[in-house]
């Protein structure tokens, strides 16, 4: 139950922080009105995605944190909580009603490597920390 709402807690820090940073030119947007800015989602259907993609995502993160210790666990992780923010953010962006079958595959193969790639950085994180504490551990004795 921990590691549940550890991922929330951090599902919903890293929503608020791209809503913020989403704010800005939602801001512009409305400080400076221009015709062609119209188009497009709107910063409230914006915010609620981060929202929901956030504790959704945060959600799967925190129940699936023990497997995260294994790097079969990381990969599994990247995808299931990866895969579906990638196309739920592209097809807030491409209408879904015109996407191809050929279109679907090809978002699911680019969200797929895109959550391996996202998989590595937080490895990579975890790896130099690990290192880190092993050197500490060495130049104690």
């Amino acid at each position: 139950m921990e590691d549940l709402r550890w991922g929330v807690l951090w599902g919903l820090v890293l929503a608020l922080g791209f809503t913020a940073f989403a704010a800005i030119p939602a801001a512009i947007r409305a400080l400076v009105p221009q015709d062609n800015w119209t188009a497009g989602l709107s910063f409230g259907t914006l915010a609620l995605f981060y929202l929901g993609a956030g504790l959704l995502g945060g959600a799967l993160v925190g129940l699936l944190r023990p497997a995260a210790q294994h790097w079969w666990g990381r990969r599994l992780l990247g995808v299931v909580v990866g895969l579906p923010i990638f196309l739920g953010g592209t097809a807030m962006v491409l209408e879904l009603s015109e996407w191809s079958r050929s279109m679907w595959v090809w978002m699911g193969v680019g969200g797929v490597i895109w959550a391996q790639v996202m998989s590595f950085v937080f490895e990579e994180r975890s790896d130099s920390r690990r290192s880190t504490q092993r050197m500490r551990r060495w130049k104690g004795r």
